[in-house]
């Protein structure tokens, strides 16, 4: 089982990958159960998994998405704080 994940040039961990997925999956597909994450998945049909028992594949379809929403969410916040030049763009 691999311990780190690389997406656009940016390495994770499994726990680092894990929340960013779980940060990035809409609130109607990720949940609690008995105080552990679960999150909704594709195996064979929809099913509702602990988080920590995605599969290697399923960490690496999710986290792909992830880091593409976060680089989205980064660059948006960096666009936000810049001063405006009251030029028109």
């Amino acid at each position: 089982m691999s311990n780190t994940y690389t997406q656009e040039g940016e390495t994770f961990t499994r726990e680092k990958a894990l929340r960013l997925i779980w940060k990035h999956t809409h609130r109607d597909f990720r949940g609690n159960m008995n105080g552990e994450r679960t999150i909704l998945t594709y195996r064979n049909g929809t099913c509702l998994v602990m988080l920590f028992d995605l599969t290697e594949d399923e960490i690496n379809e999710k986290l792909a998405l992830s880091v593409r929403l976060e680089r989205i969410a980064r660059d948006k916040k960096l666009n936000s704080t810049k001063p405006s030049t009251g030029q028109p763009t």
